[in-house]
């Protein structure tokens, strides 16, 4: 039942209930309505954190290609127009027009917009 469906039937009832089974209707409907706005808040917080985070961090075997990766993890490739960023754990160069994430690692913040992020101001390669 939704939120609005009960608040409905909760309006139904009188102000003074006389019976034990209308009063027990009652207590459950309020539960239900409370049940459904905890589901709802943490279904928002968690749309809101995967807007904010853009990103997730996927562990690859050494041996799985990407397309597999993306078939086993479920990955619908068309959402981020076939792009993918790995972990580069030493230094290399950067083409000219390739796309860098950098993740804070103190608050676990992806930057990949250099224009908007505080703090940085150009990468020097």
């Amino acid at each position: 039942m939704l939120i609005r469906e009960a608040n409905h039937e909760l309006d139904k009832f009188p102000p003074i209930v006389a019976n034990l089974q209308e009063l027990q209707r009652r207590k459950d409907l309020k539960h239900e309505i409370e049940m459904h706005k905890q589901g709802n808040n943490c279904v928002r917080r968690e749309i809101r954190d995967k807007m904010s985070n853009r990103y997730d961090i996927v562990e690859v075997p050494r041996n799985i290609t990407v397309n597999d990766l993306c078939l086993s993890f479920v990955i619908n490739l068309s959402l981020t127009n076939g792009s993918g960023f790995y972990l580069a754990t030493s230094k290399e160069s950067l083409p000219e027009l390739r796309k860098v994430v950098i993740r804070k690692k103190d608050t676990k913040e992806f930057i990949d917009d250099f224009g908007k992020a505080k703090g940085w101001y150009y990468l020097q390669y």
